[in-house]
Parts: structure tokens; sequence; C-alpha cells
């Protein structure tokens, strides 16, 4: 079940203490969840990252760029649902659900790049690593430049705490999401 926050308090050092609707409240260091890239560039500034705001609409926090974390990884770290120790062996055929949270460049000869996902996977919340190309590539982009939650298969494997989905198929964006916000 999905737990909106209510409130958010910045602190020093990029900390959040969030309070979400069941009650549930914590500190999250926003620094080991981001890389200060792309959209989340400007959150390097601690002037701009005091900026933070509850954006009761989505349920979640939100920056004047609109720049906004998912309320179910923020509720999975503050609950201890860590899940890097969760997947010991392959799992295959994996259905995962999340949103792409950073994007590299395409390969420099086709359309081909590594997309980094926080996401669902077996009830579990995850950063999962994957690789796409062409259509599914371009999904991620407008996934990511949208802020729209998608779903992909594939076969999940756990090296060095890093959770890595290996022949990703069926990437699709969260059609029920994109209806729901109209």
């Amino acid at each position: 079940m999905l737990k909106d926050i209510v409130d958010v308090q910045p602190l020093a050092g990029y900390q959040l203490h969030l309070r979400f609707d069941d009650g549930v409240e914590g500190i999250v260091d926003i620094s080991q969840i981001i890389e200060f890239t792309g959209i989340f560039t400007p959150l390097k500034n601690p002037d701009y990252f005091a900026k933070v705001r509850v954006n009761h609409d989505l349920g979640t926090i939100q920056w004047e760029n609109e720049a906004d974390l998912d309320p179910v990884v923020l509720y999975a770290r503050i609950t201890g649902q860590e899940t890097r120790h969760f997947l010991n062996t392959t799992a295959n055929a994996v259905k995962v659900q999340g949103v792409v949270m950073q994007i590299q460049p395409p390969n420099a000869t086709e359309l081909r790049g590594q997309i980094t996902l926080f996401g669902a996977v077996n009830n579990q919340v995850c950063k999962v690593q994957t690789e796409l190309s062409g259509r599914d590539y371009i999904l991620a982009i407008k996934a990511y430049q949208e802020r729209i939650p998608i779903f992909c298969t594939g076969n999940l494997i756990k090296v060095n705490d890093v959770c890595i989905l290996q022949d990703s198929c069926n990437f699709t964006l969260d059609a029920t999401w994109q209806n729901s916000s109209k």
C-alpha cells in the first residue's frame, strides 16, 4: 500500500525528517539515494535543498524545479526495509515496477544506454540497473523527463550489492498512473 508523505523538515547534510500519513516518521539521507545530476543537480546547493515541500497531490516531497522522489523508496528507508540483502541468487522473469532515476548517455554507435531504476521487486524496494536500447531506451528517457512510473521484466542478479536486470523486456510506461494524473 502506498504511503503518502504529509510533512517534511529539511536538516543539515542533505537529510530530511519525513512523516507519513500512517504516523511513521524518520530521517532520510537523500545523498544516499540520489546522485546530484540531471534534475537533482540544484539540490546540491544547501539553500535550494532546504526549499523542499510536500506535494499533497503526489503524496511525496518536491522541489521548485519539480524534482521529486518516490515515497515508496523513502518509506522503505525509514522503516528499514532495505533490500540490499534480499537477493542472494539469480531470479528469473522478475517484474520491476518503479521510476527511472538516472540515465547514462547512449552508446556512441547505437541508441543504447544504462539506466537506474528505483522500484519494487517482489514487494521489496531496491535500486536496479539495466541496459536498454532502441524503443525501450527512448521510453526510459520519456519516463525520466516526465516522471512516469514504468514496468519491465528480466532476469535479476546481484553483483556487489547492486541489483542488475539482465535481458530486460516488456519495458512500458505505467498507463494507469498516466490516466489517473489527468
